[in-house]
């Protein structure tokens, strides 16, 4: 059943957005991976650039992976130079392996700078 993401509301009549938001459909609601909320949050990546972090980010919550984005400066003053405009996307230390599974899918020449953990 088509899923709003940004409504967090399943949409059986609607077409491809939503007719209350308007944002993107998902297929159906993700089912979310076993993981313990208490546990520390460890960056699978870096990106430079907002749109490869919220594209790796929603490729990441399809597979069921939670997924936060930590900025640098970068949106703010423009740039994506030296270190600004710099994402990180952190994920739960237990889905880590998974979550590098999906970042190699989404960038198979390593485009992304994996972080060391």
């Amino acid at each position: 059943m088509p899923y709003c993401p940004h409504c967090r509301k399943e949409r059986p009549d609607a077409g491809e957005r939503c007719p209350e938001c308007g944002h993107l459909l998902l297929p159906e609601r993700p089912t979310w991976k076993a993981f313990d909320p208490l546990e520390p949050l460890v960056s699978v990546c870096t990106v430079y650039g907002e749109l490869q972090a919220f594209l790796l980010k929603g490729l990441l919550e399809q597979e069921g992976i939670p997924v936060a984005i930590q900025r640098e400066a970068g949106p703010v003053l423009g740039l994506t130079l030296d270190g600004f405009g710099a994402h990180q996307l952190l994920v739960p230390e237990s889905l880590l392996p998974e979550a590098r599974e999906v970042v190699a899918a989404f960038f198979p020449e390593g485009a992304a700078s994996e972080d060391p953990v």
